[in-house]
C-alpha cells in the first residue's frame, strides 16, 4: 500500500474512533466537527474559499475565474453572507436560511441575499448561498466559496467568515497592494492556517502600479508573508482580476494573460486534480487533531470529576464560577479605561487633523489662484477648471492624509487592544489551571490570546457615495462676463475651499469616531466570548459528572468504565495521528 493511501486509511482509522466517542459525549459541537472531518476524507467536497479583508476585490476575482460578473461588487463593505459555487448545467441559485429552509431564487436576485443593502446585519437570516454553475474551473470538482471581508464596520461580516473556516480545504488568500499587508491580515492569517491544509497568496489590483512599484509591492509582500508562515519562499500570484474579467467577458486572450489570472487558474487546477487527495489528507488531520484535543480534555476532566461526590463537584465548580465572575468584573473595569484611551486617540487625531487643514486651506487657495489666472477660457470655463482643481486636488490631500493616519490609527489601537488581549489570556490561562488544580488533571493550555480587533483603518473613500462631498458648480457665475466671473470666484475662493475642507474634515472625523466605538464594541465582546468559550467544555464535563454522580448505582459505574475505555481509544487515534505525521503537502503557494 502506497504512502498517501496508508495515511488516508490512518486517517480514517482516527475519524471512526472519534466518531464513536463523540457520540457517546453528546457534544454537538464536537460532532459536528467531526462529521466535518469525514466529509473531508471522502474526498467529494473540495471547498477553496477565498479569504481576506473587505475591498480586497474578493468577489471580482471570483467572478473572474467563473467568467461573468455573478457576485455583487462594490467599493463599500458588501458581502454579508457565504456564497458557495459549485459546477451544474446551467446557472441556478439556492438559498439556504439559518432555519432549515432552502428556497431556489433567480440568480440575479443574488444581491438580495448577501449585500449588507439588501440585507443588513443578514435580518433575512441567510446561511449561505449556493450558485451553480457551467464554469469549466468549477467542472474539475471545486466548491468556489466567497467569503464576507473581515475587518469592516460590519462586525457579523467577520464572524460568518470565520465561521466558514473549519469547512476550508485550501484557501486563496487575497491581498491588494493598498496596503499591501496589514497587521489585522497577519493575525487573520494565522488563524485560517490553522483551519486549511494548502493557501494560494493573490496580490490583487495591480493595476493601479506601475511596473516598478508592482514589483516593489510584491518584494515586501512576499517577504511579510515569509515570516508570518515561516516559509523560505512563498509563491504570490500578482493579478489584477478587474482587468481579467473584462478581458475574459471581451474574448481578449492576450488581455486575459497579462491580466496574471491564468497563472492562479493553472495552479488551481493543479491543486484540486493533481494534489486532490494530500490536500484534503492534511485539512481532515487538522479537523480530526481538534476534534481530538476538545474530547481529550472534556473526558479527562468528566473522569476526574467523577472520582468525586455531587457535592464536592458542587463546591469547585463554584470555585470555577466566582473566579469567572472576577474576571467578568475586571473586564467591566477596565472598558471606562478603554474608552479612555481611545477618547485620547482621537483627541490626538483631532489635533493632527486641525494642524492639516491648517496647511492645507493656504496651499490650496495659493494654487487654484494660479489655475484661475492661467486660465484662458470664458467664465463657464473658469467655473469649470476651479471645480475640476477642487475635486481633484481636496480628494488627492485627504488621501494621503488618511494612508498615513491609518498606520498612527492601527499601531495606538493595537497596542491598546494587545495588552487587553494578554490579560484575558492570562485570565483564561488562570481559570483553566484552577480547574485542573481542583480535579488534579492536567488541561491543555487555552488558545493563543485572542485577536480583540480586525481593523481599524479609516474606511473613508474620496469622490463616491458617501465620501467627498464634491464641490457644486455654481451656473451663475458662468453666464457673467470672464472679468466679472474671475473677481467672483477670486473673491469667494478662500471660503470655498475652507468649506469643502471643512466638510470633508467633518466626515473623515465622523468616520474615525465611528471606527473607535465600533472597536471598543468589539474589544468587549471579543472579551466576553474569549472567557465564555473557555469555560463551556469545562462546564458540561462537569454538569454531566454531577448528575450521573446524583443518580449513583450502576449508571455512575457504566459511565467511568465508558470514559476509561474511551480515553484509551483516544490515545490510540493519538497515537495514529503522530505515526502518520503531517501529509507531504506545503501549507504555501
Amino acid at each position: 500500500m502506497g504512502t498517501r493511501a496508508a495515511g488516508n486509511t490512518r486517517l480514517t482509522r482516527v475519524w471512526e474512533i472519534l466518531q464513536a466517542v463523540a457520540q457517546r459525549l453528546g457534544d454537538p459541537a464536537v460532532s459536528d466537527a467531526v462529521a466535518r472531518a469525514g466529509r473531508k476524507l471522502t474526498g467529494k467536497e473540495f471547498n477553496l474559499v477565498v479569504l481576506g479583508q473587505f475591498k480586497r476585490g474578493k468577489s471580482t476575482l471570483v467572478n473572474a475565474l467563473v467568467g461573468e460578473p455573478l457576485l455583487p461588487t462594490a467599493v463599500v463593505p458588501l458581502t454579508s453572507a457565504v456564497t458557495i459555487l459549485r459546477s451544474g448545467p446551467k446557472p441556478e441559485m439556492t438559498v439556504h436560511f439559518l432555519d432549515g429552509r432552502q428556497v431556489p431564487a433567480p440568480v440575479q436576485d443574488l444581491p438580495l441575499y448577501v449585500t449588507e443593502r439588501e440585507n443588513p446585519r443578514n435580518v433575512r437570516g441567510v446561511g449561505a448561498v449556493e450558485i451553480r454553475h457551467p464554469s469549466p474551473l468549477l467542472a474539475e470538482g471545486v466548491r468556489l466559496v466567497d467569503t464576507p471581508g473581515v475587518g469592516s464596520v460590519y462586525e457579523h461580516n467577520t464572524r460568518t467568515t470565520l465561521q466558514f473556516l473549519p469547512d476550508a480545504d485550501a484557501a486563496i488568500f487575497v491581498l491588494s497592494v493598498e496596503p499591501p499587508l496589514t497587521a489585522a491580515e497577519r493575525e487573520f492569517l494565522d488563524e485560517a492556517r490553522q483551519y486549511a491544509g494548502k493557501f494560494l497568496f493573490v496580490l490583487n489590483k495591480i493595476d493601479a502600479l506601475s511596473p516598478a512599484e508592482t514589483a516593489e509591492s510584491l518584494a515586501f509582500t512576499r517577504s511579510v508573508l515569509e515570516e508570518a508562515t515561516r516559509q523560505d519562499s512563498v509563491r504570490l500570484f500578482a493579478l489584477s482580476a478587474r482587468q481579467a474579467l473584462e478581458a475574459r467577458m471581451a474574448g481578449d486572450a492576450d488581455g486575459l494573460e497579462r491580466s496574471g489570472l491564468l497563472d492562479l487558474e493553472r495552479e488551481i487546477r493543479r491543486l484540486v486534480v493533481a494534489d486532490r487527495e494530500t490536500v484534503l489528507g492534511e485539512s481532515a488531520r487538522l479537523a480530526l487533531e481538534r476534534a481530538l484535543l476538545s474530547l481529550t480534555t472534556a473526558l479527562t476532566l468528566e473522569q476526574q470529576a467523577l472520582r468525586v461526590s455531587a457535592e464536592e463537584i458542587r463546591q469547585r465548580r463554584d470555585r470555577l464560577e466566582r473566579y469567572l465572575a472576577s474576571a467578568r468584573s475586571e473586564a467591566e473595569d477596565l472598558e471606562p479605561l478603554m474608552r479612555s484611551g481611545l477618547a485620547r486617540i482621537v483627541q490626538e487625531a483631532d489635533g493632527r487633523l486641525r494642524l492639516f487643514r491648517q496647511s492645507l486651506e493656504p496651499d490650496l487657495h495659493e494654487r487654484a489662484l494660479r489655475r484661475l489666472n492661467a486660465t484662458t477660457g470664458g467664465a463657464a470655463e473658469l467655473v469649470r477648471d476651479l471645480e475640476k482643481f477642487l475635486a481633484e486636488n481636496i480628494p488627492a490631500a485627504f488621501d494621503r492624509w488618511i494612508a498615513e493616519e491609518n498606520r498612527r490609527l492601527e499601531a495606538a489601537v493595537r497596542a491598546m487592544a494587545r495588552r487587553l488581549s494578554e490579560r484575558a489570556a492570562a485570565v483564561v490561562e488562570g481559570f483553566i489551571e484552577l480547574a485542573g488544580t481542583l480535579f488534579a488533571v492536567e488541561l491543555p493550555p487555552p488558545q493563543p490570546d485572542p485577536n480583540l480587533v480586525d481593523d481599524v483603518r479609516l474606511t473613508y473613500r474620496i469622490g463616491e457615495d458617501e465620501g467627498f462631498l464634491m464641490p457644486r458648480s455654481d451656473r451663475l457665475v458662468a453666464l457673467l462676463p470672464r472679468p466679472l466671473a474671475l473677481r467672483v470666484l477670486t473673491s469667494g475662493l478662500r471660503r470655498r475651499i475652507a468649506e469643502q475642507v471643512d466638510l470633508n474634515a467633518g466626515r473623515v472625523r465622523e468616520n474615525l469616531v465611528e471606527r473607535l466605538d465600533q472597536t471598543a464594541r468589539q474589544v468587549r465582546s471579543g472579551l466576553d466570548a474569549y472567557l465564555e468559550a473557555a469555560a463551556l467544555g469545562i462546564r458540561e464535563a462537569l454538569t454531566r459528572a454531577e448528575r450521573l454522580q446524583e443518580e449513583r448505582g450502576p449508571a455512575l459505574e457504566r459511565r467511568r468504565q465508558e470514559v476509561a475505555d474511551d480515553l484509551a481509544s483516544l490515545a490510540e487515534a493519538r497515537r495514529l495521528l503522530e505515526e502518520g505525521g503531517r501529509a507531504p503537502v506545503e501549507r504555501t503557494g
